[in-house]
């Protein structure tokens, strides 16, 4: 997510597409990175994205990198900033101080072989998934 989206989904939990519509969005996407990523990225215009096996998977574009607020973002969506807490230690301790978005071209999806690579779907896939149940409504998480 760019700097944009990223706060409308913190602050309004959606996001308003280019043609007006809105979509429900309760988590942002984002990709945290550090001081030395983000100088590594230094002043390219895209990069690639690999995957666990060091294949290029896919290749962002357009980059916009912002400073990640840890804080907000841990208090807009757990609602605590309490220690002790899994997502809120893990969030401190590993994410990046920045976050990087832009235009994202998959090139191929991520397989890790471990039995549920069927069920991870790209978002045409879900989208087709759900007219076809003729669902009004999804429900998600992701543990």
């Amino acid at each position: 997510m760019r700097e944009t989206e990223y706060l409308q989904t913190l602050h309004f939990n959606c996001l308003r597409l280019e043609d007006g519509s809105v979509v429900n969005m309760s988590l942002p996407i984002v990709l945290a990175i550090d001081d030395e990523t983000k100088e590594a990225i230094g002043g390219y215009d895209s990069i690639g994205l690999v995957g666990p096996e060091r294949d290029l998977v896919g290749i962002l574009r357009r980059i916009e990198i912002y400073k990640h607020n840890k804080e907000e973002r841990i208090a807009r969506k757990w609602g605590t900033t309490a220690p002790g807490l899994p997502y809120v230690d893990v969030a401190k301790a590993s994410a990046g101080d920045w976050l990087i978005g832009g235009d994202l071209e998959v090139l191929k999806p991520i397989k890790y072989n471990d039995g549920l690579d069927r069920y991870r779907l790209s978002p045409k896939q879900l989208r087709q998934e759900f007219d076809r149940r003729q669902a009004d409504a999804v429900f998600a998480f992701q543990s």
